[in-house]
């Protein structure tokens, strides 16, 4: 089957994301090429090979993003899915490491250390296989994050989770980005009534009318503790001196007790121990990998 009819097939069984996966792969040699095809000439005093490189990169990138929407979107998370994912992703970006240290502009040791943890990761989840004959994707959830925009995603979706599960909040969580214009703080806060009927009468989300108010207020007040201390993130390491807590069967504990009083405090809604266990949990900073998980780690 030449390569036309094998996009074909796929497209024609659903799997866009797969596809979109594979193109992901093709670009690579592609990207690895241009410098030896003799490309002249500049544009700004930057050669336009590695301008024509930079935006396959870039393309390769955008890729990564789209396969992820159409598995979602279609529901069509697969095992190969799964499998091409993460090897797309470390195709490109090691091709990508690989071209900077030929063209010196990137120490040889920085892709070596990438490689070994990638080696590392392939490792632990071909164990997870092996025992359980399950892929693992790979995922962001309880990993430690410190990026403040994904701070507050994960805190306005535990919001919305309460008397639900995570499960039904994430199966929303395009639709909510979406809906809350990409989870941008400062358009959040900036929301009126006429934006809180929009989301009450949207049928994607949860149309919870208290829920929604409590996101806009929270918003708000997150981002007056991100001005407070330059990012929420610092906030959190008031309370737990910058240290990752390992613990696993609890739904509270005295830190979510604390951060939760304090919240309160301050005049955030939804925000109960409970909730805030989870979050910390999403967001990485209470590590709860069970022992079949490949993230599993011991103190």
């Amino acid at each position: 089957m030449n390569l036309p009819n094998l996009f074909t097939k796929f497209y024609l069984d659903k799997e866009k994301d797969i596809v979109v996966k594979i193109f992901r792969i093709i670009l690579v040699p592609i990207m690895v090429i241009i410098p030896f095809l003799g490309i002249t000439g500049t544009i700004s005093g930057i050669p336009i090979s590695w301008i024509i490189i930079d935006l396959i990169f870039i393309l390769a990138s955008i890729t990564d993003k789209l396969d992820g929407y159409l598995a979602r979107k279609n529901n069509q998370i697969t095992t190969f899915g799964k499998f091409l994912d993460p090897l797309a992703d470390k195709i490109l970006v090691l091709a990508a490491m690989t071209m900077l240290v030929e063209m010196t502009k990137l120490p040889a040791w920085i892709p070596i250390i990438v490689l070994t943890r990638e080696f590392m990761v392939s490792g632990y989840r071909l164990v997870a296989v092996e025992k359980g004959g399950k892929v693992i994707a790979a995922s962001k959830w309880g990993k430690l994050k410190t990026d403040d925009n994904y701070l507050f995603e994960m805190l306005i979706l535990e919001t919305f989770q309460i008397g639900l599960s995570w499960e039904c909040v994430l199966n929303k969580r395009e639709a909510f980005k979406k809906a809350y214009n990409n989870f941008d703080l400062d358009k959040v806060c900036n929301y009126n009534d006429n934006k809180i009927k929009e989301l009450e009468s949207n049928p994607n989300i949860i149309r919870n009318k208290s829920k929604i108010k409590a996101s806009i207020n929270n918003a708000k007040i997150f981002k007056s503790i991100k001005e407070e201390y330059h990012s929420f993130y610092n906030y959190l390491k008031t309370f737990t001196n910058n240290k990752i807590i390992y613990e696993r069967n609890k739904t509270t504990s005295s830190l979510s007790d604390k951060i939760s009083k304090d919240l309160k405090k301050r005049g955030m809604k939804f925000v109960g121990s409970v909730i805030i266990y989870s979050y910390l949990q999403a967001i990485g900073i209470i590590y709860s990998h069970d022992k079949e998980c490949f993230l599993y780690k011991k103190k």
